[in-house]
């Protein structure tokens, strides 16, 4: 079994564009298995196959096949294939837990890592802006993925876990640090007085690698 990589994905752009965006991830929908055994399959949102079933998706299961359908249809991926294309070998189900007029937030758990070229992918396709907020406390990672369509450029920052919960979410990062012992809670108390208290001065300290979106996307 995987370890469970937890992501919140926000999502920003014009109200037309987001909206498409959503209806695609949550609207009634049918799954076609790739019959090469590919392991990306595709979504068929209308018309509906010829079975009676009304939906065999729910809001927001298998995202990959959702929104790529144009790579879905046409490629069969393996293991391989899988993580160069979305940078996880398995697909999504992701949950939109607030959403307004020009933005959405949604939360999935991915397989091992966070699904960057995914989101690569789903900003290119949509014409619309992401970030993606990642962390895995039991392999010690985290980080942020900005990807800013206006510009073609995503940018990915990362740390080990709990210098990102310090500034991401201090609720967790609280509660997770009265459960250790003294001695290693307050060796982790020290180091955090160097650590980045922001989100900004996170972004500022912790940029690992950058790309050009089209060079991921088009591929």
């Amino acid at each position: 079994m995987p370890n469970w990589c937890s992501n919140e994905l926000i999502v920003r752009g014009e109200e037309e564009l987001v909206s498409k965006l959503i209806n695609d991830l949550e609207a009634p929908a049918w799954f076609l298995p790739n019959p090469k055994e590919s392991w990306l399959g595709v979504a068929v949102f209308y018309p509906p196959p010829p079975w009676d079933v009304d939906s065999d998706l729910t809001e927001g299961q298998k995202a990959f096949a959702r929104t790529m359908q144009h790579i879905g249809s046409k490629e069969v991926l393996d293991h391989s294939g899988m993580v160069g294309k979305f940078s996880c070998k398995w697909d999504i189900d992701l949950e939109i837990y607030n959403e307004g007029d020009d933005f959405f937030n949604a939360s999935f758990n991915s397989a091992w890592g966070p699904p960057i070229y995914w989101a690569v992918r789903l900003a290119h396709k949509y014409k619309v802006s992401i970030e993606l907020r990642y962390e895995e406390a039991g392999a010690d990672f985290a980080g942020v993925v900005v990807i800013d369509q206006c510009d073609n450029l995503f940018k990915v920052y990362s740390t080990e876990w709990w210098p990102w919960t310090y500034v991401f979410d201090k609720g967790l990062f609280r509660t997770q640090l009265e459960e250790l012992e003294p001695d290693l809670r307050e060796e982790i108390e020290k180091e955090a007085e160097s650590w980045a208290k922001t989100e900004e001065e996170y972004l500022a300290q912790h940029l690992k690698f950058e790309g050009i979106i089209t060079d991921i996307a088009e591929h």
